[in-house]
């Protein structure tokens, strides 16, 4: 398998596994499908640079590419829990059920008083309030 191919499946399982996060309806369901995204990510990321490596044969340009891969890893690394707290804090609550809330909804001081479950906070997707309850989840 080249290194295409491999960026390819890796990049449809992250895909798939992504979706799969977004639709998991039980925390165990949740966590299984991010450790497949950890095996998409796992085979993507070599992959990237095997195809810096195939697309700049000259030394000096292949580091050039390789540093600014570097720096859009750390800038993503460092970015992407700063703008998912922030979409968590302001998005409606059928979005609470995406990957970006993992954090929040399994924190240990998220918990709900109407329930002993870790699981359970204003914006778990698993345990929805009453009909007629007020919400306390920021629109």
């Amino acid at each position: 398998m080249g290194a295409r191919q491999a960026f390819g499946a890796g990049l449809a399982l992250f895909l798939v596994a992504s979706a799969a996060c977004g639709f998991a309806p039980t925390p165990p369901v949740l966590v299984v499908a991010r450790l497949v995204q950890g095996a998409g990510a796992a085979v993507m990321m070599p992959a990237t640079l095997a195809m810096i490596r195939e697309a700049y044969p000259d030394a000096a340009r292949r580091t050039r590419a390789i540093a600014i891969w570097a720096v859009g890893g750390s800038v993503g690394s460092a970015a992407g829990p700063l703008l998912g707290g922030a979409l968590s804090a302001i998005t409606p609550r059928p979005a609470a059920a995406t990957g970006l809330s993992t954090a929040r909804v399994i924190s240990p001081n998220a918990t709900n008083s109407s329930s002993s479950s870790p699981w359970a906070s204003p914006c778990s997707p698993w345990e929805r309030p009453p009909p007629n309850a007020r919400s306390t989840w920021r629109s």
